[in-house]
């Protein structure tokens, strides 16, 4: 049931995210339409697409409206009402009791002459607060346009029966309809940036669904997660932007043919005899028509190459250019224009600008979630994947470094007992949290960890564990209420079997064993769960945050190509392409973190046997003083074992330190061998205590010793194979991940050791010389 209620939960939230990336490319579509259509004076306004700028006057003999609040005469206004409310913790928010709005025609005016706008409520009008007011329990704000405001109008230009032009927003077109007092600039940015943060968001909902669906079925696998999730996100952004493209050059190619027919319609509107095509430049000469009449012509004809040459432009960027032949070549050249004509042309405002300090802060802010994201993500995979590559150890054979063992807590000799502040149970460790409920909020009273050191115990030995620092895992959780207050309890118990990942090093007291403790490089995991269960959700933690680094680089790189860039198609393009980036940097360093743990895997067994070879070494050394004191006629053996040098342990596993290995092992198995033979032949050694536990103890460091040796060369076959197989072997070898030497004997070979005949020849040798 929990599976199948997951899989619907993925579906719901996948589609809710493809809903708002819709939203999205329909923000970012309008931002292009504002953006694209260039500035034009109202004497020089084509039937079609417009974007004007002046000061908005009265229609001549229209009356003015008056505001309900200040009984201000004016052209527009928003009026609302707002009640104060007050939840239980005493939190004031402002909730709409009542609105009103009312907005009459007007006329815009500039430097050329004026046009009729006449709106349709309810229109994308945008102006700030006029007056405000708070009343009692009331607040009274008001939105208006005055007369003599500057504003910007984004409409259709139609010709009216009177033959003069006006804005309309009721007709069809590639435009987005607009009355604003700020610039088309901030216009085309505010759509822009919400389509950025409707994409963001959209991505971390496509990504939980992903890692809600994969979850379902219980997989883990971080590869598969990022590539599933990656793949799905891009193909569904390139999928928009080629979409976005198509819609792009198809209202270009629409608008560019309104805009031919609309100067072919002036032209013959103002002589119908006249043969000459509007884009030639004796157009201008050859007309015989009033001189407001020709200005305005001239001015329809130099907004008509601005707008020519934007498509132009637009259609030479990728992805546009895919779609470029849609657009006849007729339709994109521009008007032949005179200098006199050039000096007509208005400025062409910037679609994009440098963000403010909000905008930085904002950047600043998804960069440093994205940042501390992937390092957590990170980490938590990391630690995953050494818990996959970390054999489980039997107690007694734990080394010294980082070790995984399972066993039985019990209570430490000395300390003190530990119980659940709800259960009453031994413990060893519990997270205890008071929560109170207020109104519709949650407020935390008390949270308290406790943790005490235990003993772990499987079927081979027992091992002390000190819990500092440790990350704990457990389903124990006990939960009770009384009132408005709830108490929780999350506890390991000392009847868990528990998983303990973590270095065991030097006991800090008796300094004469090793115990399980936290130390700054390294994890200290408590688990009181199966070994597969606690991979499951150490991985799935690490994949949620992976993807949500790769949402945040998709988003961050939407705001950033937006602010700076022209809101275009290649927008999608440009953050599929630093999620994808950021994928492939995720999978380097999974990769990295795999073999440098490998190879320190390798260092760590040769680091080992290193150890155990010098303590044999040293061994021999105090076993030789004691056999010669019993059997000082054996001069030739105990003269070859003398002359056996001490072992130096080397600092890691080179070609030169596995050959004297090698050489070391060769000659220490030689003298072992000896020793043991002595040993046999003489009853009255075999009866002495001291040799004997020296000799047990020899065996035993050769017991380990040969352990230690196979695990080093399947280590070593492990490492090998790893940076020669693909991918690794794509970081392997610019990061310098060299193969390893196996210590056998072939190694050996390559310096040979003494035989055992040097032992029995030694001494016949110093005889025979003078």
């Amino acid at each position: 049931m929990k599976r199948v209620f997951m899989v619907i939960a993925a579906l719901a939230i996948a589609l809710a995210g493809y809903l708002l990336l819709d939203f999205s490319f329909e923000k970012l579509q309008d931002a292009r339409r504002i953006s694209r259509i260039p500035l034009s004076k109202t004497q020089g306004v084509l039937p079609g697409e417009t974007y004007v700028s002046g000061a908005a006057r009265a229609r001549p003999g229209q009356p003015l409206l008056r505001s309900p609040d200040t009984s201000t005469d004016c052209l527009y206004y928003h009026y609302t009402i707002e009640r104060e409310e007050k939840d239980s913790d005493g939190d004031t928010r402002w909730v709409l009791f009542d609105s009103s709005t009312e907005m009459s025609d007007f006329v815009l005016v500039d430097d050329t002459g004026e046009i009729r706008v006449s709106p349709n409520l309810p229109s994308d009008v945008h102006v700030g607060v006029s007056h405000q007011r708070e009343h009692g329990q009331f607040r009274y704000t008001e939105y208006r346009i005055d007369p003599g405001d500057r504003l910007v109008v984004m409409g259709m230009a139609a010709r009216a029966a009177s033959g003069a032009m006006s804005l309309r927003f009721d007709l069809d077109g590639s435009y987005v309809p607009i009355i604003s007092d700020e610039d088309q600039r901030s216009e085309t940015q505010s759509r822009a940036r919400t389509s950025a943060f409707a994409t963001g968001a959209a991505m971390v909902m496509l990504m939980f669904a992903s890692w809600l669906l994969l979850g379902a079925f219980r997989v883990h696998n971080t590869t598969l997660f990022l590539l599933l999730f990656t793949l799905g996100s891009t193909m569904t952004l390139v999928k928009m932007g080629i979409s976005l493209a198509d819609r792009d050059v198809s209202e270009l190619g629409d608008r560019l043919e309104r805009l031919d027919r609309s100067l072919s319609s002036e032209v013959g509107r103002l002589d119908a005899s006249a043969t000459t095509d509007w884009r030639d430049a004796a157009l201008i000469t050859s007309l015989d028509v009033p001189g407001e009449e020709l200005m305005r012509l001239r001015r329809q004809r130099v907004a008509a190459a601005q707008v020519i040459e934007a498509a132009r432009y637009d259609l030479s960027r990728f992805p546009e250019l895919l779609f470029a032949s849609r657009v006849p070549d007729a339709l994109l050249q521009p008007p032949a224009l005179s200098s006199e004509d050039d000096a007509l042309r208005t400025p062409v405002e910037a679609p994009a600008a440098m963000p403010g300090i909000w905008g930085w802060l904002l950047v600043i802010a998804l960069l440093a979630a994205m940042l501390a994201s992937t390092r957590a993500g990170l980490r938590a995979v990391k630690l995953k994947r050494l818990m996959e590559h970390m054999p489980t150890s039997p107690i007694r054979g734990v080394n010294y470094g980082l070790t995984e063992i399972c066993g039985q807590p019990s209570q430490l000799s000395g300390t003190d007992e530990l119980r659940g502040p709800v259960s009453n149970r031994l413990c060893l460790y519990y997270n205890y949290v008071v929560t109170r409920k207020s109104g519709d909020k949650t407020v935390t009273e008390k949270n308290i960890t406790e943790h005490t050191p235990f003993l772990l115990t499987d079927a081979s030995d027992s091992v002390v564990v000190h819990p500092r620092e440790a990350t704990f895992y457990t389903d124990h959780s006990v939960s009770t209420r009384e009132g408005s207050r709830t108490y929780t309890e999350r506890a390991i118990y000392l009847e868990d079997a528990l998983y303990v990942l973590g270095f065991a090093g030097i006991s800090g007291d008796a300094h004469d064993h090793l115990e399980v403790l936290h130390r700054e490089d390294l994890p200290l995991v408590i688990a009181a769960l199966p070994e597969r269960e606690l991979h499951y959700r150490v991985g799935r933690k690490g994949n949620f945050l992976l993807g949500l680094g790769v949402a945040l680089t998709a988003s961050l790189g939407m705001y950033t190509f937006t602010s700076f860039g022209t809101f275009g198609a290649g927008d999608y393009f440009y953050a599929t392409l630093t999620s994808c980036l950021y994928t492939a940097a995720c999978f380097v360093a999974l990769l990295y973190n795999d073999l440098v743990f490998v190879r320190e895997r390798v260092r760590r067994g040769f680091a080992n046997i290193e150890v155990a070879l010098k303590k044999r070494f040293d061994l021999i050394a105090a076993l030789l003083p004691v056999v010669e004191s019993y059997v000082a006629h054996e001069r030739e053996t105990l003269e070859a074992i003398a002359e056996l040098r001490s072992h130096a342990p080397a600092e890691g596993p080179s070609r030169e330190a596995i050959a004297q290995t090698s050489t070391d092992l060769g000659a220490s198995n030689q003298a072992s061998a000896a020793l043991f033979a002595l040993r046999e032949s003489y009853p009255h050694l075999q009866a002495d205590t001291h040799i004997n536990a020296l000799m047990r103890t020899l065996t035993d460091v050769e017991d380990e010793l040969a352990l230690m040796r196979a695990g080093y060369n399947d280590t070593v076959e492990h490492y090998n194979t790893r940076i020669t197989t693909l991918p690794e072997i794509f970081i392997a070898r610019p990061f310098g991940f060299a193969p390893a030497m196996h210590l056998d004997a072939t190694v050996a070979r390559m310096s040979p050791a003494p035989d055992m005949s040097a032992l029995t020849t030694h001494d016949r040798a110093k005889a025979q010389a003078p």
